[in-house]
């Protein structure tokens, strides 16, 4: 059969565009790039790249000029590397990706950077579960860097154990966090943080900017963001996105631990960044947005959800007119998948988060006591079981902290020390001090404050004994160091008298625990309301 030679042009065309990106992965999992036919363009390192990392510029354009990407997006992982029940984590995750994305698990520096996938988070990385909390995040750091992630923006929960763990937790990681709006004292050590980066993926130059909530100081102890200074996300944007098209970014895209309204309202007054997509992070939600035509994406928390973004990119195009499709969508994270079912790369970060599960176990595995039916995180019986058992350990009248500080439900059967630290991950103490009835009361309530031992009933507070608070009065108080040091906005620090800084939050709790020695027969309900 005779072929027009128009034809044959046009169908090899479509071939060469299409073998980079439709390449079959390996059967470990891996995806085999296809060789570029611009492997011997010579690169020329961009002169614009000051505030940040630029990628190798184009001498001339790649043949063909039509590229496909395909960004991978999660957020506010908090170190759920195994599933909540049966879905998600970070097992489950690569296991998906892998499997039905044909992501690229690079198992060398460089190893992808042909592949049109990679792989994006908008921060909060590890506090979360016992394993990852207890050891300062480096088990989730060491997943993500398993996983192959790129970059991450800085999120708040990054500082919780000190600017010092963020520099060794990023030396695991293998790559510096995003944060164009974060800024910090000359005199402090320096931070693995970068404002921006270009990314080079499938001969595409990605350019990616990051964001930090500006609200990061209310969530951390003073001594976590000591010397750093938060600028207004708009701000920051207008100043760095021009940079990164003048470093010749083919895209520009922002990853942002900013919520998804704040940023929908942000990049809708701005047309004229020209922004791919916008990955947001830190409200913890399921949202589709979009600010003007540019697509506003956070795919909840705790590995339960991605975003997948395929792209396509013409890069004969003028530079700002280069992205054909942008096409995110949000995607569940499914089940564990058997061990004999998982790829190479799967079962290597599978055996990694086990071990690092066992080398807590000692610590961790210690069972305290029994539940028959599992406790609601905030609720009132958690708070009179948290808080009841600061009160009673430390000999107080009143227990208070601040609300979002307990950070799962605690399920039926053995609790464990590893249960506490599940719940209750940060890294604080416990600050016993005097107050006058008067300031606990403006205590109770400025802050939408969790208590036990105290209550309002009418226009009266009165204690667990059923006095009435008296104003003149003073009571001893316990709380968490941050609610001391005025985190959440608690007025204590400049009110207490006679403060005693205490042990681990979680160690009074445990020791209550052991004294009381619930059990099948005796389980923590029982204790709490007989």
């Amino acid at each position: 059969m005779h072929i027009p030679p128009w034809r044959r042009v046009v169908f090899v065309t479509l071939v060469a565009a299409c073998a980079p990106a439709c390449g079959k992965g390996n059967g470990d999992g891996n995806a085999r790039a296809v060789p570029s036919a611009s492997s011997g363009i010579e690169p020329m390192l961009s002169s614009s790249a000051v505030g940040g990392i630029a990628a190798t510029r184009r001498t001339s354009l790649p043949t063909p000029a039509v590229r496909d990407l395909l960004l991978l997006y999660t957020a506010d992982e908090h170190g759920w590397m195994l599933p909540h029940g049966t879905k998600g984590g970070a097992i489950s995750l690569l296991h998906q990706w892998t499997r039905t994305e044909g992501y690229c698990v690079p198992d060398r520096p460089g190893a992808c950077d042909e592949h049109p996938s990679f792989a994006l988070s908008g921060g909060d990385n590890w506090t979360g579960p016992a394993v990852s909390s207890y050891l300062r995040g480096k088990p989730m750091a060491e997943a993500m860097r398993t996983i192959g992630y790129l970059h991450a923006a800085l999120g708040n929960h990054e500082l919780d154990y000190g600017q010092q763990n963020v520099i060794e937790n990023a030396k695991v990681q293998g790559y510096d966090f995003l944060s164009a709006n974060l800024h910090w004292d000359s005199s402090r050590p320096q931070l693995p943080v970068q404002p921006w980066v270009i990314l080079r993926r499938n001969q595409v130059d990605v350019g990616v900017v990051g964001l930090t909530t500006t609200f990061a100081p209310t969530h951390l102890l003073p001594s976590s963001y000591e010397g750093l200074t938060f600028e207004e996300e708009e701000a920051a944007l207008i100043r760095t996105v021009p940079e990164v098209w003048k470093a010749g970014a083919d895209l520009v895209i922002v990853i942002a631990h900013v919520c998804p309204d704040v940023m929908q309202h942000i990049v809708g007054k701005h047309p004229e960044w020209n922004l791919t997509f916008v990955g947001a992070a830190h409200c913890h939600a399921l949202k589709a947005l979009h600010g003007g035509k540019t697509p506003v994406f956070e795919p909840a928390a705790e590995l339960s959800y991605y975003v997948r973004v395929p792209i396509t990119v013409d890069l004969a195009r003028p530079q700002r007119q280069r992205v054909l499709k942008a096409e995110p969508a949000l995607v569940e994270i499914g089940p564990l998948p058997a061990k004999a079912a998982m790829s190479a790369p799967v079962l290597r970060l599978h055996d990694q988060i086990m071990q690092n599960r066992d080398a807590a176990r000692d610590k961790l595995g210690e069972v305290l006591g029994y539940s028959q039916r599992g406790i609601g995180r905030e609720t009132p019986s958690m708070v009179k079981w948290l808080l009841g058992a600061w009160r009673k350990q430390l000999k107080a009248d009143v227990a208070l902290m601040n609300k979002h500080g307990m950070r799962q439900d605690l399920g039926s059967g053995d609790i464990r020390m590893a249960t506490l630290w599940d719940i209750l991950p940060f890294e604080y103490k416990l600050v016993t001090m005097k107050l006058t009835g008067k300031d606990l009361i403006d205590n109770a309530t400025c802050c939408d404050a969790l208590m036990d031992g105290v209550r309002k009933s009418d226009d009266r507070w009165l204690l667990s004994d059923g006095r009435t608070v008296d104003p003149a009065a003073t009571y001893r108080v316990v709380t968490p160091d941050y609610t001391y040091l005025g985190g959440a906005g608690f007025h204590f620090k400049s009110q207490a008298i006679e403060p005693e800084v205490g042990g681990d939050w979680r160690d009074a709790i445990a020791d209550w625990m052991r004294a009381h020695r619930t059990t099948v027969g005796k389980p923590l309900e029982s204790i709490l309301y007989r």
